[in-house]
């Protein structure tokens, strides 16, 4: 009997310290308010006016404005958050204040905003310094409170990595605010590499060899680009540095080298090389080093895209007739067909999150987006019909798909979520490779 007394004050000690443990963890986790797994949950309503001009003697005003759409874009983008339109707001924006004391919650709660962004900026020369700040309004507490000193032209990037924080403050997950997309474009005659931001803005030229260049992909640290280029009369891979803007070509014993694409590691690439006049993958090192055939076959293997957890690759074959998208072991093993619906299937794309895989496939005379899980079931198409729909890829958290289509007349990139809904036009150009997150 005592052993069982002394048994029953060990287990609610135990409990005890349990719950008290539980409790501390619980107080010092971050509150997430937003539900990001499969189907997601309700939109978060969210409130951003235009950022305060600190300093209005500099007669900015319109900067402000422009501050808070580019996170209102941002946020909106995700299908996460419901942004509130600024015509219900009570607050005169350019006369509240940013401090919690200074915020009537009262008027944020009226409209139905459960989270508030406020901001102001100063302006002196060339010089912007801006405090972002993020509410929860039904605690009437800052959540997150920033501040930055950039040059005056680069207040988008300001934008978006405020948009980054306010996105792990209230979900957990990483924004891909600050990520770039690479394309291809004849806007300068000849197709060259270009890069954007990933809402389209601030483009850049990367290449001028005056040559067809295509297919770039980046490396997993973002700061190579490898890349197909006929500037010495046949397709061959070549590199491209970023920090230096320097290419080079990738020296590999072959005929034809095309779509070198990274290892989610990126200790290993595959590429198809022709070698004797039939295209094969193979598996290179980053020095360009041949360390193994993956495919020998009659028919043509191209396009490879890596598994998340780099065991596998899918890729384009028309082994079975006609071109279809197949799946493969990395040794070379268990290659399997994944597509069945339609006799034009290519391009794959796998999924950051491993679970599906888009490509274009040739329907009704017109090329359109599908989306299939990687056990070949749940096929669904995502374009209708409206122009050539091709070259999908994946943002780096598995959220959107950029692509290229003709649907205005000419080839131009554009961006859907993974239902084919809120589809923006991004630049002119075709084959959008999507740069992997920044390290912050």
């Amino acid at each position: 009997m005592k052993n069982s007394k002394i048994s029953k004050w060990t287990l609610c000690l135990a409990v005890g310290v349990f719950i008290v443990f539980a409790a501390a963890l619980a107080r010092s986790q971050p509150k997430v308010y937003l539900d990001i797994g499969p189907g997601g949950g309700r939109q978060l309503p969210i409130a951003i006016p235009p950022f305060k001009n600190l300093t209005p003697e500099s007669g900015d005003e319109a900067l402000g404005w422009k501050l808070g759409q580019v996170i209102a874009d941002d946020l909106g983008v995700t299908g996460l958050f419901r942004v509130l339109d600024p015509v219900t707001f009570l607050e005169d924006p350019l006369q509240g204040g940013l401090e919690p004391e200074d915020i009537d919650f009262r008027d944020w709660t009226a409209i139905g905003a459960e989270a508030l962004i406020k901001g102001g900026f100063r302006v002196e020369g060339e010089q912007l310094e801006i405090e972002a700040r993020l509410f929860v309004v039904v605690q009437g507490t800052m959540a997150v409170g920033k501040k930055y000193t950039v040059k005056l032209g680069d207040y988008r990037q300001v934008s978006h990595n405020f948009a980054n924080e306010v996105l792990k403050s209230l979900s957990g997950e990483s924004g891909i605010f600050d990520t770039q997309i690479a394309f291809v474009s004849s806007r300068r005659g000849n197709k060259e590499l270009f890069v954007m931001d990933y809402d389209g803005f601030n483009v850049k030229q990367l290449t001028r060899n005056g040559s067809t260049n295509l297919k770039p992909a980046w490396s997993p640290d973002g700061a190579q680009l490898s890349f197909t280029s006929f500037q010495q009369g046949q397709p061959g891979l070549y590199m491209l540095e970023l920090a230096q803007a320097k290419v080079q070509p990738f020296a590999l014993a072959a005929e034809v080298a095309t779509g070198g694409v990274w290892s989610p590691d990126g200790s290993l690439m595959t590429a198809a090389l022709s070698r004797a006049g039939n295209a094969d993958l193979y598996l290179l090192h980053p020095d360009g080093q041949i360390l193994r055939r993956l495919t020998d076959h009659f028919a043509i293997d191209v396009d490879p895209t890596w598994s998340p957890d780099g065991e596998s690759i899918a890729f384009t074959s028309n082994r079975s007739g006609s071109p279809q998208v197949h799946l493969m072991k990395i040794s070379g093993q268990e290659v399997q067909r994944l597509t069945f619906e339609g006799n034009y299937n290519s391009g794959p794309a796998w999924s950051p999150r491993g679970d599906r895989i888009v490509f274009s496939s040739l329907a009704d005379g017109r090329f359109d987006i599908f989306l299939i899980r990687t056990d070949g079931s749940g096929l669904i198409q995502l374009t209708q019909n409206v122009g050539d729909n091709t070259d999908p890829v994946w943002s780096p958290d598995g959220r959107l798909i950029a692509f290229t289509s003709t649907r205005s007349g000419r080839e131009a990139i554009y961006v859907m979520n993974t239902a084919g809904q809120f589809v923006r036009r991004l630049q002119r150009g075709e084959t959008p490779a999507w740069s992997p997150r920044k390290k912050r």
